[in-house]
């Protein structure tokens, strides 16, 4: 029945997970053209609220902002956009990219391990393991007890089969 999908739909957006999204994204080919138009208009609905989340803290200028805090929200807005699964792999890695240039500005904030986790992130999602190592000792060094570096450490460790340094 069209309004159960259409519900479900709904449904599967608001919760706004990637692995959600592709399944919104198999309905693009639904044999129903009113779920696959619906669907469409759920994705693009989603990336008007990325878009508008990034709008709503960048500053309008060429070089986006020079405040540290506005350029950590700015890459938390890019990050949560690369990650969302609305976007295809060259979006995705292009928000990455965005988001570890704003928080990389953004470590002269008051708070530099939020920037420096944004970066993280965003090297993670990019496969970037030697830039996302040099962030982990940064931040073990800043913080040694710092729980989220601490782990990654450890998985990057255990990857390796370095089990006397996890």
């Amino acid at each position: 029945d069209i309004h159960q999908k259409r519900d479900a739909l709904s449904k599967l957006v608001a919760l706004g997970e990637p692995h959600h999204l592709a399944l919104v994204r198999k309905s693009l080919l639904d044999p129903d053209q009113e779920v696959q138009l619906y669907a469409y208009g759920q994705i693009a609905a989603l990336e008007e609220r990325y878009e508008n989340a990034i709008d709503s803290v960048d500053d309008g200028t060429p070089e986006g902002p020079r405040d540290p805090e506005q350029a950590t929200k700015l890459a938390t807005a890019h990050l949560a956009y690369a990650k969302s699964g609305v976007l295809d792999a060259v979006l995705a890695t292009h928000h990455c990219e965005l988001a570890i240039e704003f928080a990389q500005r953004g470590r002269g904030g008051a708070d530099p391990k939020v920037a420096m986790r944004l970066e993280l992130l965003a090297r993670l999602g990019l496969g970037d393991k030697e830039g996302a190592e040099k962030v982990v000792s940064e931040l073990l060094a800043l913080d040694p007890e710092d729980v989220e570096a601490r782990s990654v450490a450890i998985e990057f460790a255990y990857r390796a089969r370095e089990f006397d340094q996890a």
